[in-house]
């Protein structure tokens, strides 16, 4: 769904045909005994749905449906933060691949330069971390797969440019 008001008039139809349901389960109920919990189960869908639309209602008028541009999606993968110190009996117990390793280091030098980087400037921190040279497109491919997990953020308007945290306008402008 796209917007707020598709997410409004999708419940709305789901209120009416659980509405719909129950009374149809509630009319064959002389008939049908058993229909009893289809009925109930019905009407307690169409309340759920009429709650939620409206919740859905009081966010389009009141406005607080714009989410929060500092809000990040969960993860539920490890950071090098989360891994910073621990003992080593623990770190071979963890599930940490050589491609974790890698995203880590990606990290790391992305952070040390202040939270932004170019591919080339990434390409040239790496060797100097890690002393292997990394080829551009493989790099490439490991920044956008940490894009997908939400550990990088693309800077808009910058092509190869990426950042730790997601920047606003104003941060973006400010760059040179």
């Amino acid at each position: 769904m796209k917007n707020l008001q598709e997410c409004v008039d999708f419940v709305k139809t789901q209120v009416t045909f659980h509405e719909r349901k129950a009374a149809y389960f509630e009319r064959g109920l002389a008939r049908y005994p058993a229909n009893q919990k289809r009925m109930e189960a019905h009407r307690e869908m169409a309340a759920k749905f009429s709650e939620l639309w409206a919740f859905l209602m009081a966010m389009h008028i009141d406005g607080t449906a714009a989410p929060s541009r500092n809000v990040r999606p969960l993860r539920l993968g490890l950071t090098p933060e989360e891994i910073d110190g621990l003992p080593a009996e623990l770190l071979e117990e963890l599930s940490i691949s050589e491609a974790d390793k890698a995203d880590f280091a990606v990290l790391s030098v992305i952070d040390e330069a202040g939270g932004v980087l170019s591919l080339d400037k990434i390409l040239i921190a790496l060797y100097r971390k890690t002393g292997e040279i990394n080829k551009r497109t493989q790099l490439n491919s490991r920044i956008y797969r940490m894009m997908q997990k939400g550990m990088v953020y693309s800077v808009n308007g910058r092509k190869g440019v990426y950042s730790t945290r997601e920047l606003t306008e104003a941060e973006v402008e400010s760059l040179s």
